[in-house]
């Protein structure tokens, strides 16, 4: 299910664009993480690594992407008028599904921890 929105939001979004953006998010994060982990801090340390998890959930799906050399749409084209009303159509959960993936990414481990169960779920019942 978190699976689907990641892959939606990567395709959507464009994944070279994705993994820039995250490993953004990882940059911004790791020094204070670090800093915190040096200094102590394991309360901060912990939220820190919770965070670059997420992020790095996210990363490595759209660099897996990149690597099958799946197509994906970009984020530039998001400009297109043609093409918002197509992924309105397409994607009439979009608003929520970014809510959702967006909760799970500022909550430290939590997507981690949901892509794993579903991964994991994922090989125990194949479909």
């Amino acid at each position: 299910m978190l699976l689907k929105k990641i892959h939606d939001h990567n395709y959507l979004n464009g994944f070279l664009f994705v993994t820039i953006e995250f490993v953004a998010f990882i940059s911004v994060f790791l020094p204070f993480t670090i800093y915190y982990l040096l200094n102590d801090e394991i309360f901060l340390a912990v939220v820190g690594i919770g965070l670059i998890l997420n992020f790095c959930t996210v990363a490595l799906f759209s660099v897996r992407s990149m690597l099958r050399k799946d197509t994906s749409l970009g984020i530039n084209k998001l400009y297109n008028k043609e093409i918002r009303d197509e992924i309105k159509h397409n994607y009439p959960t979009l608003t929520k599904d970014t809510i959702i993936l967006f909760m799970t990414l500022i909550i430290p481990f939590m997507l981690t921890a949901i892509v794993g169960v579903e991964l994991f779920s994922s090989r125990q019942n194949p479909t």
